[in-house]
């Protein structure tokens, strides 16, 4: 789940926003669900991006993803295994 929230007067809005997130390399089978934009999933720099055309000032949105993982694990998944600061 991501909540992202803009922090800045609510008469000014900011245009074309690019939200990236990380996944795992092995992730399979996407589902996504946002309140606002569309999310695409980008395996090629093993990442999601979430685009929000426009993000009024004061506003808060929600967006919730889903990745299938194999069984057999990838070595490199173990950078994920902390949470981001």
């Amino acid at each position: 789940m991501v909540k992202t929230r803009s922090q800045f007067k609510s008469r000014s809005y900011a245009s074309n926003v690019e939200i990236i997130i990380p996944v795992p390399i092995d992730a399979n089978t996407p589902f996504f669900k946002s309140t606002v934009g569309i999310v695409k999933y980008l395996p090629d720099i093993e990442s999601m991006v979430w685009c929000i055309n426009t993000f009024p000032g004061s506003k808060e949105y929600l967006m919730k993803a889903r990745f299938g993982l194999p069984s057999v694990t990838d070595e490199r998944r173990n950078k994920f295994k902390t949470m981001p600061a």
